[in-house]
């Protein structure tokens, strides 16, 4: 009976540690399409909102994406502000050539 109390504690030692994980997983198949309805990849949209000092996590997106689409709509667009700068002369009229 010890050892199948001591497989039963090691599974339990790895569900814990699997959930976090799990989660992660769940909060970023959430994020990306929401992301993506606005033009910009997962990895694209996380690494603009580091670079902007922008300093949420994924459950936090994950909750405003859902719930609140102007707020991330905003975050969004703060991304692509940081990810696609405006090229210079990119504005230029080109109907004179």
């Amino acid at each position: 009976a010890s050892r199948r109390v001591m497989k039963e504690l090691d599974h339990q030692y790895f569900l814990r540690h699997r959930r976090p994980r799990d989660m992660r997983t769940l909060w970023i198949t959430r994020i990306n399409p929401a992301a993506r309805e606005h033009g910009i990849v997962y990895n694209k949209f996380i690494c603009g909102l580091h670079r902007a000092n922008v300093h949420l996590d994924r459950k936090t997106l994950c909750t405003l994406a859902e719930t609140e689409p102007v707020t991330f709509k905003c975050l969004v667009d703060e991304a692509k502000r940081i990810m696609y700068p405006p090229k210079p002369g990119g504005n230029r009229d080109l109907s004179l050539f």
